[in-house]
């Protein structure tokens, strides 16, 4: 029997209950459920200390031993109430602008993170956090500018002051009594914080396209300037800064660092650039190194930049050589997991880019990676486990892969079938695997042999098979607009319609249990849980 039926979009939740419905990536507020721990989601920014990095995560703050920076190890978790976007590190605390607000957490035993304090924004959010002293400088968009925090009693954060900048407030950098406030279609700001309680602007310079972050280093600013790459700024007069030098990168900027003349820039999908910029009115590039990811934060420490690769994890690259800098370690994450199954202490989650990751759930508040299936850049849609195979549905390359799981560690295809088209879920009885293969329906798949399974009938539905669900000798088809569909399957060479329940909306997905049918049931931007009564209905 099928342990465990759950879509799960963007991440994978461990929750300590059976089945909570979810709406989003980090819809974590809860009724009677309660989130105990998480793996996987997108690592948005980075922080280096000590020997550790700490991720800000789709999920909350991921900390990894990076002593060996070759082979970064994941050392534990803490839950953010909403996707984290930025970490700042000051002592022995780290400070996370999430989407809900601030959260500051106790870092002084990096394998016991323990949160102190919480200031909830929750109609702003917040994009980037600089702190100085006992104050914390917050962007918050379009409707909240720069606040700023007292941080001196983390259970007791208060604001003190603010200025409501007139663009989208994305990215902080203090320097002395001046904030620089990168702010997104309104250039770069400049704010005088030395009443923190009446902050006022004191200086601004327009940028071309969208600046989303700010690195300060002497008398320049360096603007992230999304499109429009990187822009030099000389504010040794604040009241007139000035663009003195740009480089246009090739992609989208998205963050930068800055040591010893070198400019560091997350440049989206074209990776790391690294950018000469001793002569500010003459920036150049001078090598950079491509990521699998959407390059979005950096941070450089001896001689090694950090990357936060959005979907691709966090990569470790060796700029020792500034004109060739290169990967050297990883730490890669499931940030779009899409299905779920639980078989005794393992999931195997199914990803929307790279095949599927085993995790070890045996302790659900610490899940850990221990093996993983690659198909890069191709969707896996469902997974199902018999026994020792995984039974793999996906994209129109993927089709159904049959994978040896017998060690978790190493998963290794047996075989394959294709029908060119998207297979969108996947169940398995006795070596049969009954597909739900969208327009084309239905169809029945003999996995006797593993390393040849082949289709041996099939039932063209109606509607868009999504979902599948087999009782006995019944198939049970989520059918999109065509409602549930059930198929007897006791001659799988000739399956026959023996009942259809029209559903309210389009039926996703289907769970069968005694009388009853759960069927996903979209309608417009909802979705609903159907019940339905089989001995009654499905006739």
């Amino acid at each position: 029997m099928r342990t465990t039926f759950s879509r799960v979009f963007a991440l994978v939740w461990v929750l300590s209950a059976v089945m909570c419905w979810c709406a989003g990536t980090q819809a974590q507020q809860s009724w009677n459920v309660e989130l105990v721990g998480f793996t996987g989601g997108t690592v948005n920014g980075v922080a280096v200390q000590d020997g550790y990095a700490y991720c800000a995560t789709g999920a909350g703050l991921l900390v990894l031993d990076i002593t060996n920076p070759s082979q970064p190890q994941p050392i534990t978790t803490l839950i953010t109430p909403r996707s984290a976007w930025s970490i700042f590190i000051a002592d022995a605390r780290a400070y996370l602008a999430t989407s809900g607000g601030l959260l500051i957490a106790d870092i002084s035993d990096p394998a016991n993170l323990r949160k102190v304090g919480y200031y909830e924004m929750p109609y702003s959010g917040t994009y980037d956090v600089y702190v100085s002293g006992s104050l914390a400088y917050v962007t918050a968009g379009y409707y909240g500018g720069l606040r700023v925090l007292d941080v001196s009693d983390p259970s007791n954060i208060h604001e003190v002051g603010y200025y409501d900048t007139p663009g989208d407030a994305r990215g902080v950098f203090v320097r002395g009594t001046l904030a620089y406030v990168a702010d997104f279609d309104a250039g770069l700001r400049v704010v005088d914080v030395s009443d923190p309680a009446n902050p006022r602007e004191v200086g601004y310079c327009d940028t071309p396209d969208w600046a989303v972050r700010v690195y300060v280093s002497g008398a320049l600013a360096f603007v992230a300037d999304s499109v429009s790459g990187l822009r030099v700024i000389d504010v040794s007069d604040p009241a007139h800064p000035r663009e003195v030098g740009y480089y246009d990168t090739p992609g989208s900027t998205a963050d930068v660092f800055v040591v010893d003349g070198i400019a560091y820039l997350a440049d989206g999908w074209n990776g790391l650039r690294v950018v000469d910029v001793s002569d500010a009115t003459n920036p150049h590039e001078v090598g950079y190194c491509d990521t699998p990811g959407y390059a979005y934060g950096v941070f450089v420490t001896d001689a090694t930049a950090y990357l936060a690769d959005i979907e691709a994890g966090m990569r470790v690259l060796d700029v020792s050589s500034t004109s060739a800098p290169r990967e050297i370690g990883r730490h890669e994450t499931a940030c779009f997991a899409n299905s779920v199954f639980i078989s005794n202490s393992l999931a195997y989650t199914g990803d929307y880019f790279r095949g599927f990751q085993v995790l070890d759930v045996s302790q659900p508040t610490e899940p850990r990676q221990v093996g993983r299936y690659e198909i890069p850049f191709h969707t896996i849609n469902d997974v199902f486990i018999a026994d020792t195979l995984a039974y793999a549905a996906g994209d129109w390359f993927v089709g159904l892969r049959v994978v040896d799981v017998s060690n978790p560690a190493q998963p290794r295809e047996l075989g394959h079938y294709s029908i060119f088209a998207d297979v969108y879920d996947v169940f398995v009885s006795d070596s049969v695997a009954y597909l739900a293969v969208g327009a084309y329906g239905l169809r029945i798949v003999d996995a006797t042999d593993p390393s040849r399974p082949r289709e041996v009938g099939y039932y063209d539905t109606p509607g868009s098979a999504r979902g599948v669900f087999v009782s006995g000798s019944l198939a049970y088809v989520a059918d999109s607009g065509a409602g549930l569909q059930i198929i007897d399957v006791s001659d799988p060479a000739y399956p026959r319609l023996i009942g259809t329940v029209d559903t309210p909306g389009n039926a996703q997905g289907v769970f069968v249990s005694g009388p009853f049918a759960y069927v996903a049931d979209v309608m417009g931007a909802y979705a609903s849980l159907t019940s339905l009564n089989l001995l009654s209905r499905a006739r």
